[in-house]
């Protein structure tokens, strides 16, 4: 599940126990604190998910640069 649609999800969450129950304001805070923490852990995921990418495109150049290199020295020495 998304993390926009799990924010969604809450947001819904929260207006709907809000009418329903009173003691649904009591919860309220809960609910924020658990959505702030969904939100700082799709931010942290979304970090890695780039770091993740630029290390495998650093690695992808360098393959392809040794390749190069291989196939550069083959050709010399033929």
């Amino acid at each position: 599940m998304s993390l926009c649609l799990l924010q969604s999800s809450l947001a819904e969450l929260k207006v709907h126990a809000a009418a329903s129950c009173p003691e649904a304001a009591r919860l309220l805070p809960q609910t924020e604190a658990v959505q702030e923490r969904l939100q700082r852990l799709g931010k942290a995921a979304a970090r890695e998910l780039r770091s993740a990418q630029s290390f495998i495109r650093q690695r992808q150049q360098q393959e392809l640069q040794e390749q190069r290199s291989i196939r550069d020295a083959f050709r010399e020495y033929c």
